[in-house]
């Protein structure tokens, strides 16, 4: 028995020895195989991305650890309490001409063009008055807020009567040279005949007539060669192109703005005929704006004051304090030199505006002043 178990045992062995050599064997052959018929599958490695520098130009925006930015909270706040302090009637001021009458019994008659402003003739009791924004009238402490005209009540009965009033210019505005699209903008059917029915009646009585427009990107060019035209066509003396400022409902409306190279391109409609003249806020890329001349401020119906029609932020309220002391404020810490362009449509520019009406209000000039020198971008 114990033979047998011995045989059995050596049998095995010798079987196992032989099985493994001759799997070691196929095992080297087939990867001998494998080397030679296998490639290997690199990845080129990819080129390496451009660095394009970038400008920094946030110099002018306040840095977020500064202190000045709890001093530019603290006159927002302020700016606050002072604006909904001043909705209120003043009781104490003299009572206006027109404040006599129901409201019922006033009606426009008319519009003019005086001194850089509109100007309303209000026609009441057989009397014809001239108002402007920030006049009163009604008996119920009816303050005008606005006076705009688009020729609809410029009839020839009324254009005989501004000119016996010494009126000698007038403006008209047109939307477009397409009587539809101009009613459809304006909201009222029939209203571009009458606009230009308008133009006529002022030429008739020897008034000289300045037609009212804007350029944007939806008619830029050809919609305002078509003004032009339709001016020319009209006997119109002068021609006033307008451009979107980023303001008011169109505040963040960046893409609306006109870039350097659209101003370039309106500009250039000032030689475009001799015929009517045309007329633009930057005339050249070195105009500069109405703010960084230091010579204008605009006040709201309400009293507010602000560094321009656009510039929507408050530097004071002629109701809190006399208009020099604000002029003078203003006039000292602001810094500025902005051309060829509105700078509410330039972020930086706009940041200082802001910046700087804050101080203005807050009678704490900030370090070193605000400054915003940019020209046209």
């Amino acid at each position: 028995m114990k033979l047998m178990q011995a045989c059995l045992a050596a049998g095995v062995a010798i079987l196992a020895a032989g099985c493994d050599l001759t799997g070691q064997a196929e095992l080297q052959q087939w990867m001998n195989d494998t080397r030679q018929t296998m490639r290997p599958n690199v990845q080129p490695v990819p080129e390496p991305k451009e660095f394009t520098p970038q400008a920094y130009d946030s110099k002018a925006v306040v840095d977020p650890f500064d202190g000045q930015k709890i001093m530019m909270a603290v006159a927002r706040q302020q700016q606050a309490r002072a604006s909904a302090s001043s909705i209120k009637p003043d009781l104490d001021r003299r009572r206006e001409t027109l404040e006599g009458f129901p409201l019922d019994q006033v009606r426009m008659v008319g519009m003019m063009w005086q001194s850089g402003t509109n100007v309303a003739l209000l026609e009441s009791n057989g009397s014809t008055h001239m108002v402007r924004v920030g006049n009163y009238v009604g008996q119920n402490f009816g303050l005008i807020t606005r006076i705009s005209t688009n020729g609809f009540l410029l009839t020839r009965d009324c254009a005989a009567r501004l000119r016996r009033a010494g009126l000698n210019q007038c403006g008209i505005a047109i939307d477009d040279a397409d009587p539809a699209t101009h009613d459809r903008l304006r909201g009222l059917p029939g209203l571009f005949e009458r606009a230009t029915q308008g133009f006529c009646f002022l030429h008739e009585y020897g008034i000289e007539s300045r037609l009212m427009t804007y350029a944007c990107h939806g008619n830029m060019p050809q919609g305002m060669e078509r003004i032009l035209g339709l001016a020319g066509r009209l006997g119109v003396k002068s021609v006033h192109m307008n451009f979107p400022y980023a303001s008011g409902l169109w505040a963040e409306e960046f893409d609306e703005v006109f870039s350097a190279d659209d101003m370039g391109r309106l500009r250039k409609f000032q030689g475009f005929m001799k015929s009517p003249l045309v007329l633009l806020e930057f005339p050249t890329p070195e105009a500069r704006c109405l703010v960084a001349k230091k010579n204008f401020v605009y006040i709201n119906a309400s009293g507010e004051v602000t560094p321009c029609p656009v510039v929507p932020y408050v530097i004071g309220s002629v109701r809190d304090e006399p208009l020099t002391s604000i002029w003078k404020r203003h006039a000292n810490l602001l810094r500025m030199d902005y051309r060829g362009n509105c700078p509410m449509g330039e972020p930086a520019a706009r940041e200082a505006l802001r910046a700087h009406a804050a101080a203005v209000l807050s009678k704490i000039p900030p370090p070193g002043g605000v400054r915003a020198d940019v020209k046209e971008t």
